[in-house]
């Protein structure tokens, strides 16, 4: 977790050092932005990085990894996704991210979903059915999931999906991912906004039990609140193209069961 002006610079460039003298006990490193939200009172202030710090930032970091593919044939030294966007450069090839072993650190995931969707996109179909609906996702990932919007009407005229950034006023400050967007948000920024009766809602954005959002409001209530029918929706992008074309069929409630004990 990078702060500015605190762990980055020739203080990232002592800690890459350490940590690449554990090698090989060290297989990996993830090196993330650190998250500033609105609540942050009585607390050290951090500043956000933004597109030149970022740059900075990202330029020593590729400096390792472009040195540790030269001496051990992996990256090593893996950059989120953040980091590109906030220096506004292109999000590197699948090869960078090996075998995407920093994935649950959001490190390749712009990537991977990107050639995911892609490759699901370039399946032939026959018969797909007109469709038209709306997609919630964090301002991070907006850039991208239009970009996939925008292919999939390109290639399927029929489907129509218009994307919806949603700003996080609930966290506030720099928080942008997906996975933080609430229901309350939602509601403020969509309601009025839609051009379908379907919302996609990424999985992402609910809680284990897929029906919550972070401020406990459900996805029942935020299809009451906006006249609409949610569709929760998978998070990579095979399963996001599929949802798009309309593929993917709800998945059956299960049924509940009931015991007894004792007696005869």
């Amino acid at each position: 977790m990078l702060c500015r002006g605190i762990n980055d610079g020739d203080e990232l460039r002592r800690t890459l050092d350490d940590l690449l003298r554990l090698r090989p006990q060290v297989e990996s490193i993830a090196a993330v932005p650190a998250g500033v939200t609105a609540y942050r009172k009585g607390l050290f202030k951090l500043t956000p990085y933004d597109q030149q710090s970022a740059a900075e930032t990202l330029d020593i970091m590729e400096e390792y990894c472009a040195r540790c593919r030269k001496q051990y044939g992996r990256s090593v030294v893996y950059p989120s996704d953040e980091w590109y966007l906030l220096a506004g450069r292109e999000v590197p090839p699948a090869e960078f991210y090996d075998n995407y072993d920093q994935l649950e650190d959001g490190v390749g995931m712009w990537r991977m979903y990107h050639d995911s969707f892609w490759d699901e996109l370039q399946f032939p179909r026959s018969n797909v059915e007109p469709r038209s609906i709306d997609v919630v996702t964090g301002t991070l990932a907006a850039p991208l999931i239009r970009e996939m919007a925008e292919a999939t009407h390109a290639k399927y005229p029929q489907i129509s999906v218009t994307v919806h950034a949603i700003q996080n006023d609930y966290f506030g400050g720099t928080v942008s991912v997906a996975g933080l967007v609430t229901g309350t948000d939602i509601i403020k920024q969509c309601k009025g906004n839609l051009s379908s009766n379907i919302l996609c809602v990424p999985e992402v954005m609910l809680r284990d039990e897929k029906d919550r959002f972070l401020d406990d409001l459900t996805a029942k209530q935020l299809g009451e609140a906006l006249g609409c029918e949610i569709e929760v929706i998978p998070t990579d992008g095979a399963g996001g193209c599929k949802a798009y074309l309309g593929e993917l069929k709800p998945k059956p409630k299960r049924k509940k069961l009931h015991f007894s004990f004792g007696g005869r």
